[in-house]
């Protein structure tokens, strides 16, 4: 699912420039892993939890780098709910330990 939702989402980015409403999308496709229990994330089935990190990498570029300074205010709790979950679970991944903290 989070791989079909990738695709959906650099589709949408190429034909839509609106880069809000892409970090809007990568929300979306991100409560679905984050509502269910954090012990999903300590399986041995790492490509989901690479999966899942690669989103949360999207959505820190796009809010640091390509929005305005006033949404990282906006966003700034969401993704540090999400990073603190990652590196509480999944920080024995090195694609997840190497996250930043908080944003």
């Amino acid at each position: 699912m989070l791989t079909a939702c990738t695709k959906r989402i650099t589709a949408f980015s190429k034909v839509c420039k609106n880069k809000q409403l892409e970090a809007d999308l990568v929300i979306l496709a991100l409560r679905i892993p984050f509502a269910l229990p954090g012990n999903h994330f300590t399986t041995c089935f790492t490509a989901y939890n690479y999966k899942v990190v690669t989103l949360v990498k999207r959505l820190i570029k796009i809010v640091t780098q390509q929005l305005h300074e006033d949404y990282k205010i906006q966003y700034s709790t969401t993704i540090n709910t999400y990073l603190n979950t990652l590196h509480h679970f999944s920080s024995h991944l090195d694609y997840a330990y190497n996250l930043p903290k908080s944003l």
